[in-house]
């Protein structure tokens, strides 16, 4: 019997020690200390974590990418200059060319006469010649294309909104994972603390037993309580350690600066039963998903590729024009000055005819695309939905289990309080009392971590459903 005893305390201690050495997460001892509720900490969060920032850029990106795309129903308008030396001025050689004219009138007889004239070198320009052009364009129809273009931009709008409201839940989860992970840490200390000082206690009464006593505390008892003592201090240690780590992880989280220490305001863990009604009973339960959300943008974004690829088998007609100047010191020829300033406008209209079935392939491309996004989605309706019930099934067993452990909670105190009392007037062993203080300790804080894996797994399922 005493055999089983020994072996039943000493699981029970190195149980006790591994649950409290997983609880913990960094506290830093520094002159400014500042304390935070949750919501706060979540605000902080959201303004200084790096994440938060590369989210709200990659918004901005795709907010300047579709203003790039609408700008391309404004005109076109460029200017160009261009200036050129010539090894020698151009000419233009008229060729030797003969011509026969018959006169008539002056004589009797209409007589013939051929005229030759000679090869002639025409000068056109001057050899140094300058040109200055305004250039303007306006597409007027592109098949579809430009509207195409505008509905993918806009996709992506949306989709980078999703990625930062994805971002955002995130890192309201991490924060309420370490801010109650900190708060956990700094109750098992607590608790640690209150149980050391029992456990001194105890020792001083053993000792005080064992020398003045009417010896039915052996020594052997003193030195059990002695080993007990000595391995709780230990663990104590470990404990005060969780806590820095905790308050770390929770700083690191929250802001990037040294010179303020983030304290939790929270000294209790807060637990509020809930039922199935907490998911909403429509069809989608998790349609506020930002991973659902941005696969339904996806597949918009593919119906808006499939009208770019169609649009290359439509025509193009576009609106162009020009103003012309030429800066030549010649004044006859090709610059002279009626020619040296000009503008021209007129309608340009292009047919594709064949491309070696280059648009066709796009077309069953994108359809091929589409059809694969649609599968996918499938996919994640299937994968969210399980992952929300298994969720829910988890808290409905965390519930169940933080009535029993609070049932069993106080039935160790009290068991404690018993053993403690009996204990004091030689009516109970010393491995009694040890194993009364550690079920004690050991059910506190399977109680204090029950609430807290409620916590979480309430914060996943908001998570899941995207509740800010």
């Amino acid at each position: 019997m005493v055999t089983n005893k020994k072996r039943t305390t000493s699981i029970l201690l190195i149980f006790l020690m591994f649950t409290w050495a997983q609880s913990g997460s960094v506290y830093s001892d520094k002159d400014a200390v500042q304390f935070l509720s949750l919501d706060q900490c979540v605000q902080l969060a959201l303004r200084n974590n790096h994440q938060a920032k590369i989210s709200r850029q990659a918004l901005k990106i795709a907010e300047m990418q579709y203003k790039q795309v609408m700008s391309s129903y404004w005109p076109r308008i460029s200017a160009s200059a261009n200036f050129i030396r010539l090894d020698e001025s151009p000419h233009f050689v008229y060729p030797e060319e003969t011509s026969s004219y018959m006169i008539s009138g002056l004589f009797p007889q209409p007589i013939d006469v051929e005229v030759t004239v000679p090869e002639k070198h025409t000068k056109v320009m001057d050899r140094t010649n300058g040109v200055m052009s305004l250039d303007f364009i306006y597409p007027l129809y592109l098949g579809g294309r430009r509207s195409a273009l505008a509905d993918q931009a806009i996709g992506q709008i949306k989709v980078r909104q999703q990625e930062k409201r994805q971002s955002d839940l995130q890192i309201m989860f991490d924060v309420t994972e370490r801010y109650y992970g900190h708060v956990l840490a700094k109750k098992l200390f607590e608790l640690g603390t209150e149980a050391v000082t029992r456990v001194d206690v105890t020792l001083e009464l053993t000792e005080k037993m064992y020398k003045n006593g009417t010896g039915a505390v052996k020594k052997t008892d003193y030195l059990k309580n002695k080993i007990f003592a000595s391995s709780m201090h230990a663990l104590l240690a470990s404990l005060k350690n969780n806590v820095e780590l905790s308050a770390s992880a929770l700083q690191f989280t929250i802001s990037d600066k040294t010179d303020i220490v983030y304290e939790t305001e929270n000294s209790d863990l807060p637990y509020q039963k809930i039922n199935d009604k907490y998911v909403s009973n429509t069809y989608h339960p998790f349609s506020n998903n930002p991973n659902w959300l941005k696969m339904e943008q996806a597949i918009h974004i593919f119906h808006a590729k499939l009208d770019e690829a169609e649009s290359e088998y439509m025509f193009n007609v576009a609106l162009i024009g020009q103003l012309r100047h030429v800066e030549n010191k010649y004044e006859a020829g090709a610059v002279s000055y009626a020619d040296k300033n000009s503008w021209m406008i007129g309608v340009g209209l292009q047919i594709p005819i064949f491309s070696g079935l280059s648009t066709t392939y796009k077309v069953q491309e994108m359809n091929a695309r589409l059809s694969e996004l649609k599968e996918k989605q499938f996919l994640l309706k299937d994968a969210l939905t399980l992952q929300i019930k298994m969720e829910l099934q988890k808290i409905v067993n965390l519930q169940d289990k933080i009535t029993a452990s609070r049932e069993a909670m106080n039935t160790a105190i009290e068991n404690r309080e018993l053993t403690e009392r009996a204990y004091s007037i030689e009516m109970a062993s010393a491995e009694d009392m040890i194993q009364s203080q550690l079920f004690e300790s050991f059910m506190i804080a399977q109680y204090y971590k029950s609430v807290y894996d409620h916590i979480m797994a309430k914060a996943k399922l908001d998570l899941l459903l995207a509740k800010e």
